[in-house]
């Protein structure tokens, strides 16, 4: 499917940005560390027909690696209901030779907080228990 695809890439602040337009209508783009090779970010648009917002028109990006870049609306009349941006965000980040996960906005000291995992999921916890995310 992938080698079927019209492909475009491009440099950009030591970020390496290949795009990758499907037969099928869906587009995935991915982002690598020019220096290292390490794969940033991942992301796949699924267009869902006709929309009155612009902004759902042409679909939404739905991340597979990595995380939105949300951008800063410093006059705050934003007519969206967004996330807090001091809630803590996992995010995944792949590598050659390990899956890794990363955890920002972390309110408390790190020692507050205890990972396990089990069953295959990954479970985060506050020792004073105002956090849980698994």
């Amino acid at each position: 499917l992938i080698r079927d695809a019209r492909k475009t890439c491009l440099i950009a602040d030591n970020v390496k940005k290949v795009h990758f337009c499907l037969p099928d209508g869906r587009e995935m783009a991915e982002e690598y560390d020019v220096s290292s090779g390490e794969l940033l970010v991942r992301k796949w648009k699924v267009k869902h027909g006709i929309s009155v917002n612009k902004e759902t028109a042409g679909g939404r990006w739905d991340y597979e690696v990595g995380e939105q870049q949300s951008p800063m609306n410093p006059s705050g009349d934003s007519a969206e209901i967004r996330e807090s941006t001091s809630n803590p965000v996992c995010s995944r980040r792949d590598n050659a030779k390990a899956f890794q996960w990363g955890i920002r906005n972390l309110p408390y000291p790190l020692q507050t907080y205890n990972v396990t995992v089990a069953n295959g999921k990954i479970t985060v916890r506050t020792a004073n228990k105002k956090y849980f995310k698994e």
